[in-house]
């Protein structure tokens, strides 16, 4: 009848919702998990219209002081005729898990982030040294012309800066040892 009620929870249901059975019984799931009735309704719709089960894994925000993810599944029960009597729904607190992957995934975000620094430091530092090279190649050519000189000497400056940055780079990204100095602060 489109109408989902409750026909009888677990003590573990109550502990983790402080939502009481006698209070749950034969009520509708919307009124049963109040900010959250109209998603759980939503899915026993899915789940009966599909005719088989389905797994969700959301926050659920109003059951205590925290959020927890809950990873529900929900599977139907048929009778003899193949009418869809029931649903059967567990669900399991998977907040830690969740927060691990969480945290997996930046890292090798970081991981990646870092790999390609150090490639591209590599590559640019590469071009630097053909660069800076060159520079000083022509460099005896340009003694005689100092406004020249002043400029090739500049265009050297700017290559050492570029490639303290490329260091900085490598360092970033764990292909080169940091080289740790002591400073007067």
């Amino acid at each position: 009848d489109g109408v989902f009620r409750v026909a009888d929870v677990n003590p573990a249901f109550e502990k983790a919702t402080g939502i009481r059975a006698r209070r749950a019984r034969g009520r509708d799931v919307r009124d049963v998990f109040g900010g959250n009735g109209a998603r759980v309704h939503g899915y026993y719709a899915q789940v009966v219209a599909d005719r088989r089960a389905m797994t969700v894994s959301e926050p659920i925000t109003d059951l205590g002081p925290a959020p927890i993810t809950w990873e529900t599944r929900m599977a139907p029960v048929s009778d003899a005729d193949g009418k869809i009597i029931r649903i059967v729904g567990s669900s399991r607190d998977v907040t830690e898990r969740e927060a691990l992957e969480s945290q997996l995934r930046r890292a090798q975000r970081m991981e990646a982030v870092g790999q390609l620094t150090g490639g591209v430091a590599h590559d640019f530092n590469n071009l630097l040294q053909v660069i800076r090279a060159n520079l000083e190649m022509i460099g005896p050519a340009l003694a005689a012309d100092p406004t020249a000189h002043k400029r090739l000497r500049n265009a050297i400056h700017g290559a050492d800066r570029a490639a303290q940055l490329t260091r900085q780079m490598l360092a970033f990204a764990r292909r080169q040892p940091l080289e740790p100095k002591v400073v007067n602060l």
